[in-house]
């Protein structure tokens, strides 16, 4: 069994065909991907494709990246 422990798996450069390579993965022996979080509006959408797939399982992982924190602070 493979883990991916570190994918940016909800970015917008993986939208079209997102799916396919899931599929890749899974076939290759990946069961689960660590989908890293590093900024907070991006979290819905992150959590939103975690939901998407049963195989492999997304594992969302929300965090907040410190090259960002000030986007991070009000």
């Amino acid at each position: 069994m493979w883990i991916d422990t570190h994918c940016h798996f909800d970015v917008e450069e993986f939208a079209h065909d997102r799916t396919q390579v899931a599929a890749d993965a899974y076939a290759q022996g990946v069961e689960a991907i660590a989908v890293i979080a590093y900024l907070a509006k991006y979290w819905p959408q992150l959590l939103s494709v975690c939901q998407q797939f049963e195989q492999p399982q997304l594992l969302p992982v929300l965090g907040l990246h410190p090259c960002y924190i000030t986007e991070h602070q009000h």
